[in-house]
């Protein structure tokens, strides 16, 4: 069908830079279990939105808490339907 996607997709998170909270939006094109991931630069895992969650096909929008993160720089990482996709965002205080 036109206008299903052919692949995962990740989006810039909204609004970026964040202050106590953001929306991550992803793309499936079928349903499948996902895991949500965010991590500092020294790669440390501050935040996981999702641990192998079925979501369904189409667009997908996570909330995420960044109230008490340090400001800085981090990375989201999503892992779907055996594919990964990363974003950077920037928290501010």
């Amino acid at each position: 069908m036109i206008g299903e996607p052919q692949s995962l997709a990740l989006a810039q998170s909204v609004p970026n830079p964040a202050h106590s909270r953001a929306f991550i939006r992803f793309t499936l094109p079928a349903p499948a279990l996902v895991s949500l991931s965010i991590y500092d630069l020294q790669g440390r895992r501050v935040a996981m939105p999702l641990d192998r969650v079925l979501r369904p096909a189409g667009v997908n929008e996570v909330p995420v808490r960044t109230a008490g993160w340090r400001p800085g720089c981090y990375f989201y990482r999503i892992d779907a339907g055996g594919a990964s996709r990363t974003q950077k965002m920037v928290v501010l205080e």
